[in-house]
């Protein structure tokens, strides 16, 4: 299974190439403040995925707010966030990626695995930009209830 999600992830990467804001992307008024703080060094064999939760997350949201370090990235600085799988084949959150200044970088999908018994995740992609540093909001948001999880981050370097 692991092996499989990471083909994709390699794939993904291969053919995205660095990817950039969309010109015409919306751009919204986050709520101010961090509810948590991450740094992720994308280098091989540096900083792996960070964690954060069970945490209850409302319409409101919760926010990550990142310091995505990619300056000794060699190829590519693949971040990606995410929910462990739930039964069912929609996740009850929704998960994009803002810069600072609130304009989506990328906004996230839900990802069903297995039509017979679907198990789904909440998943984020994007290609940081090699060699630098970007700070970057994740918000994650629930559809309709409040619904609790943990959230996983990382930064890597794929192909390492």
């Amino acid at each position: 299974m692991r092996f499989a999600l990471a083909a994709v992830l390699l794939t993904a990467c291969a053919s995205d190439g660095e990817q950039a804001a969309t010109p015409d992307a919306p751009t919204v008024e986050l709520p101010a403040g961090c509810d948590y703080e991450l740094s992720l060094n994308g280098s091989s064999g540096s900083s792996g995925a960070q964690q954060i939760g069970p945490v209850s997350v409302d319409a409101t949201g919760k926010r990550a707010c990142l310091h995505l370090d990619a300056t000794h990235n060699l190829v590519y600085a693949h971040f990606d966030a995410g929910t462990p799988y739930i039964d069912g084949t929609t996740s009850p959150f929704a998960v994009s990626l803002y810069d600072m200044q609130g304009a989506m970088l990328v906004d996230g999908w839900d990802l069903t695995i297995d039509d017979t018994n679907p198990r789904t995740f909440t998943h984020l992609e994007w290609n940081a930009p090699l060699g630098q540093i970007t700070d970057a909001v994740v918000w994650v948001r629930a559809h309709d209830a409040a619904a609790t999880s943990t959230f996983n981050f990382s930064l890597f370097e794929p192909y390492e």
